[in-house]
């Protein structure tokens, strides 16, 4: 696989777009430290290569969560 970026690339500093991704999820009433969370975790899956699952994913969660359709504080339970 070639990761060189090619002149139709937009190459965005990876540190820059996890705040700018955390910023955007708190301003939908995302608590910080789950804007962060999910934020790292979206950019990491970018790169990694999996861009359907990373920040590509942003502004349809961001409308989710703003439409009502998604829950910005969900009260998860984990069990086994």
């Amino acid at each position: 696989m070639n990761f060189e970026p090619t002149d139709q690339d937009i190459v965005v500093n990876a540190d820059e777009l996890r705040a700018f991704a955390s910023q955007l999820y708190q301003k939908a009433d995302v608590p910080k430290v789950d804007a962060d969370a999910v934020a790292h975790l979206q950019v990491e899956t970018d790169l990694h290569g999996i861009h359907s699952h990373g920040t590509r994913a942003l502004a349809g969660y961001v409308r989710g969560i703003l439409g009502g359709r998604i829950n910005p504080t969900p009260n998860l339970t984990i069990t086994r």
